[in-house]
């Protein structure tokens, strides 16, 4: 980027002149909508879900066996 002393500019990339404009002023921002998000209902597995099952099936114990 070169200035001038008469206030010109001018932008090179590898030695060839690029087109440009100046800018006055800074560009107002475009008011963007704001996203209105649903809640979200809990999930909850169904009955014979494998989360509800038992990862160790129950130990019977003495007190439970039926004797004949």
């Amino acid at each position: 980027m070169e200035e001038h002393g008469d206030g010109t500019m001018r932008i090179t990339h590898q030695g060839r002149p690029l087109g440009f404009h100046a800018i006055t002023s800074r560009p107002m921002k475009t008011a963007e909508a704001k996203t209105v998000y649903q809640p979200r209902h809990p999930v909850t597995p169904r009955p014979d879900h494998p989360w509800r099952q038992r990862l160790w099936p129950e130990r019977r114990t003495q007190a439970t066996v039926a004797r004949p």
